[in-house]
């Protein structure tokens, strides 16, 4: 099932959506997050919610690419299962750019339908429909995420932006 939104939001929204998913994050966790203890929570997330996904990652990078063998404990193990998930649409916009933001249950489960914040300004309507497609369903075919306890009440409900960038060469060259 895809769940397609074709939503770009301004600049000036984006604070306002932070805080509409911090507090569906609150209503849905209910007592699970405060399970954690306040130290263990900042050690989790002591970087930010913010990864960027390419298409062809460079020969160095191959290993934050690997789809981790374990239950996600870190963000980095988040992160890699994230990128890992990604497969770009099939007809390659050389340098498209999509940015999408986002939220898991404790369960590993998206809360909503990933929002568009931003995309290419030169990119045609269909491309960037077919990326958000291509990105929504690599999720889907994610999820559930098999997080931690401690990861999945730590995270719950707390924006996570992804920036996709397409990399490969166009077909024509």
């Amino acid at each position: 099932m895809v769940r397609k939104v074709r939503t770009i939001i301004r600049p000036s929204e984006i604070g306002m959506m932070v805080m509409r998913l911090f507090v569906a994050a609150i209503v849905m966790a209910g007592a699970g997050a405060a399970a954690l203890p306040a130290a263990a929570q900042a050690e989790l997330l002591s970087g930010d919610l913010r990864l960027t996904v390419v298409s062809q990652p460079a020969s160095g990078a191959a290993d934050d690419y690997r789809k981790p063998d374990h239950d996600l404990n870190t963000l980095d193990d988040l992160y890699a299962r994230l990128r890992s998930c990604w497969s770009p649409p099939a007809n390659v916009v050389e340098g498209m750019q999509l940015t999408v933001l986002f939220s898991f249950d404790t369960a590993g489960r998206t809360i909503a339908a990933p929002l568009v914040t931003y995309a290419s300004p030169d990119a045609p309507a269909a491309a960037v429909d077919a990326y958000l497609e291509s990105v929504d369903v690599s999720l889907t075919a994610c999820e559930p995420l098999k997080l931690t306890p401690a990861l999945g009440d730590a995270i719950a409900g707390r924006p996570i932006m992804i920036r996709y960038v397409d990399n490969r060469p166009s077909q024509s060259d």
